[in-house]
């Protein structure tokens, strides 16, 4: 198998990696430091600054490093992949690791030739912790990987909290016509994902 990313996935990993010219933690117990498009590593020191030219050229570098290793362990499983999955997965390597993606229930989905793109989900926390911004990512991934636009699906998570935090009704399950019809239709295959929202906000 020979893929690399599209144009589209890069925009949709450096949507939510974003350009950071600074070294940060994304979270308190993060072993290392984050700059650029999400450039995670030791070889990230809290004082470090990159300009953009920079970010760009090691976001491309690092990229085909995951890209490498997603084709390797499609090929190493046997599994096939149209362009929008691979590029959905080859944006939760980049975040997640290649390693946690071979090792994940979805791995197994697609293993079996029956892919369920609902287990992205299983992956919005870091450090035990619940991140809304995760949650929009798995989301748009979903999308992404069932062939929508995933633009849609990161609104749609903006647009659910945004209304649920309006009207402060604490959702139970996706029956519940509180919110517009419509928003329900689009996330109706996404398995818990507005009583996943409700209980954490």
């Amino acid at each position: 198998m020979s893929m690399q990313a599209s144009d589209n996935c890069k925009d949709l990993i450096k949507s939510f990696e974003t350009y950071s010219e600074k070294a940060y933690k994304a979270t308190d117990n993060e072993k290392h430091y984050t700059i650029g498009y999400g450039h995670y590593g030791s070889d990230v020191k809290a004082s470090d600054k990159w300009s953009l030219a920079k970010a760009e050229a090691v976001f491309s570098q690092d990229l085909k490093k995951f890209e490498k290793a997603l084709v390797a362990a499609l090929d190493a499983d046997e599994i096939e992949v149209n362009q929008n999955q691979f590029d959905a997965l080859l944006s939760f390597t980049y975040n997640c690791g290649i390693t946690r993606l071979t090792n994940s229930s979805l791995w197994k989905s697609l293993k079996s030739g029956i892919p369920n793109s609902d287990l992205f989900l299983q992956y919005k926390s870091q450090g035990g912790k619940y991140l809304a911004g995760l949650l929009r990512r798995r989301v748009a991934e979903i999308y992404l990987f069932e062939g929508a636009d995933w633009h849609e699906g990161n609104d749609l998570v903006l647009e659910y909290v945004r209304i649920r935090r309006a009207n402060n009704i604490m959702l139970k399950n996706t029956g519940q016509q509180t919110i517009d019809a419509q928003v329900y239709l689009k996330v109706d295959h996404l398995n818990g994902l507005l009583s996943f929202v409700a209980k954490h906000e």
